[in-house]
């Protein structure tokens, strides 16, 4: 950990990212959002936000 920190230098900014939930946070564009539709027995539903098992997420991730 202490290799770590001094790695950092004299950085001033830092930023987090949350892997658990880093897709959910990426907006699929509107006119995209019908090519992640699926339907279950109560009906049919579009994601708003970035799915996991897409071609591309873990690119755009």
């Amino acid at each position: 950990m202490d290799d770590w920190i001094d790695s950092l230098g004299d950085a001033a900014v830092f930023t987090t990212l949350d892997c658990n939930s880093g897709y959910w946070q990426i907006p699929v564009a509107p006119e995209d959002r019908d090519k992640t539709t699926f339907t279950t027995h109560i009906g049919t539903f579009r994601h708003i936000r970035m799915p996991f098992g897409l071609r591309r997420a873990p690119d755009t991730f």
